[in-house]
Protein backbone atom coordinates (compact mmCIF):
# COMPACT_ATOMS: atom_id res chain seq x y z
CA UNK A 1 0.00 0.00 0.00
CA UNK A 2 1.19 3.11 -0.57
CA UNK A 3 1.78 6.07 2.30
CA UNK A 4 0.20 9.43 1.63
CA UNK A 5 2.45 12.01 0.29
CA UNK A 6 3.17 14.29 3.38
CA UNK A 7 3.10 18.18 2.54
CA UNK A 8 6.24 20.17 2.01
CA UNK A 9 5.71 21.76 5.16
CA UNK A 10 5.51 20.73 8.45
CA UNK A 11 1.99 21.07 10.28
CA UNK A 12 1.69 20.68 14.01
CA UNK A 13 -1.43 19.09 15.12
CA UNK A 14 -3.98 21.23 17.07
CA UNK A 15 -7.44 20.35 18.21
CA UNK A 16 -10.53 22.93 18.71
CA UNK A 17 -13.62 22.74 20.28
CA UNK A 18 -16.60 23.56 18.46
CA UNK A 19 -20.65 23.93 19.41
CA UNK A 20 -22.53 21.51 17.81
CA UNK A 21 -24.23 23.81 15.64
CA UNK A 22 -20.89 25.67 14.21
CA UNK A 23 -19.32 21.57 13.93
CA UNK A 24 -22.08 20.87 11.26
CA UNK A 25 -22.10 24.01 9.70
CA UNK A 26 -18.61 23.57 9.04
CA UNK A 27 -18.67 19.72 7.95
CA UNK A 28 -21.66 20.80 5.52
CA UNK A 29 -19.34 23.57 4.33
CA UNK A 30 -16.84 21.29 3.71
CA UNK A 31 -18.96 19.16 1.91
CA UNK A 32 -20.38 21.65 -0.59
CA UNK A 33 -17.13 23.25 -1.30
CA UNK A 34 -14.79 20.15 -1.51
CA UNK A 35 -12.54 21.81 0.61
CA UNK A 36 -11.29 19.66 3.55
CA UNK A 37 -12.43 20.83 7.14
CA UNK A 38 -8.67 20.74 8.10
CA UNK A 39 -7.82 23.33 5.16
CA UNK A 40 -10.85 25.50 5.96
CA UNK A 41 -9.80 25.50 9.93
CA UNK A 42 -6.45 26.78 8.73
CA UNK A 43 -7.77 29.27 6.68
CA UNK A 44 -9.99 30.58 9.69
CA UNK A 45 -6.49 30.94 11.83
CA UNK A 46 -5.53 32.70 9.15
CA UNK A 47 -8.01 34.97 9.17
CA UNK A 48 -7.89 35.80 12.69
CA UNK A 49 -3.69 35.89 12.94
CA UNK A 50 -4.45 38.99 10.02
CA UNK A 51 -7.04 40.64 12.07
CA UNK A 52 -4.70 40.85 15.29
CA UNK A 53 -1.50 41.85 12.90
CA UNK A 54 -0.25 38.66 13.64
CA UNK A 55 -0.02 37.76 9.86
CA UNK A 56 -1.67 37.84 6.82
CA UNK A 57 -4.25 36.65 4.45
CA UNK A 58 -5.55 36.83 1.02
CA UNK A 59 -9.16 37.68 2.79
CA UNK A 60 -7.95 40.63 5.37
CA UNK A 61 -5.18 42.14 2.56
CA UNK A 62 -8.60 42.66 -0.01
CA UNK A 63 -10.52 44.25 2.86
CA UNK A 64 -7.96 46.48 4.12
CA UNK A 65 -7.02 47.51 0.24
CA UNK A 66 -10.82 47.53 -0.79
CA UNK A 67 -11.50 49.93 2.50
CA UNK A 68 -8.12 52.17 1.64
CA UNK A 69 -9.56 53.00 -1.69
CA UNK A 70 -13.32 53.24 -0.57
CA UNK A 71 -11.23 56.11 2.08
CA UNK A 72 -9.22 57.62 -1.01
CA UNK A 73 -12.49 58.18 -3.08
CA UNK A 74 -14.10 59.62 -0.38
CA UNK A 75 -11.82 62.18 0.58
CA UNK A 76 -11.61 63.12 -3.19
CA UNK A 77 -15.13 63.36 -3.39
CA UNK A 78 -15.49 65.29 0.08
CA UNK A 79 -12.90 68.19 -1.50
CA UNK A 80 -15.12 68.84 -4.43
CA UNK A 81 -18.44 68.71 -2.36
CA UNK A 82 -17.25 72.40 -0.69
CA UNK A 83 -20.23 74.50 -1.38
CA UNK A 84 -23.01 70.91 -0.81
CA UNK A 85 -22.88 70.67 3.05
CA UNK A 86 -25.28 67.42 2.69
CA UNK A 87 -22.66 65.84 0.19
CA UNK A 88 -19.42 67.12 2.86
CA UNK A 89 -21.58 65.30 5.77
CA UNK A 90 -22.26 62.27 3.44
CA UNK A 91 -18.52 62.22 2.73
CA UNK A 92 -17.46 62.63 6.37
CA UNK A 93 -19.69 59.85 7.44
CA UNK A 94 -18.63 57.47 5.07
CA UNK A 95 -15.00 57.97 6.17
CA UNK A 96 -15.93 57.16 9.52
CA UNK A 97 -17.16 54.19 8.99
CA UNK A 98 -14.49 53.29 6.67
CA UNK A 99 -11.52 54.40 9.46
CA UNK A 100 -13.77 52.38 12.18
CA UNK A 101 -13.68 49.28 9.02
CA UNK A 102 -9.98 49.92 8.84
CA UNK A 103 -9.81 50.02 12.65
CA UNK A 104 -11.45 46.80 13.21
CA UNK A 105 -9.28 44.78 10.48
CA UNK A 106 -6.16 45.80 12.00
CA UNK A 107 -5.20 48.13 10.28
CA UNK A 108 -4.76 52.23 10.34
CA UNK A 109 -7.04 54.33 8.62
CA UNK A 110 -3.37 55.98 6.33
Amino acid sequence: MLKPKKPNRQLKRGTIYLNPEKFELLAALAKSTRIPRAELEREAVDDLLAKYGKGSSATYDQIRSTLRAARAVVIRYRGLATKEKLWRDNCDDAQKQIDESLKAVGSSPE
